[in-house]
């Protein structure tokens, strides 16, 4: 993927905290992310509410 323009990135802490938000796509590394994956979505919906 990274060769068709892909960015790619990881957290140093196997199994902890990572989340990638990129407008409104919000991804996370591991089920510990599960809660930040969360509070990044709310974000993210709210940021895109039609006006």
């Amino acid at each position: 993927m990274e060769s068709k323009g892909a960015r790619y990135a990881k957290g140093f802490i196997p199994f902890g905290s990572f989340v990638i938000t990129d407008g409104r796509f919000v991804t996370g590394q591991s089920p510990g992310s599960g809660k930040e994956v969360a509070q990044a979505l709310l974000k993210a919906l709210q940021n895109n509410k039609p006006q």
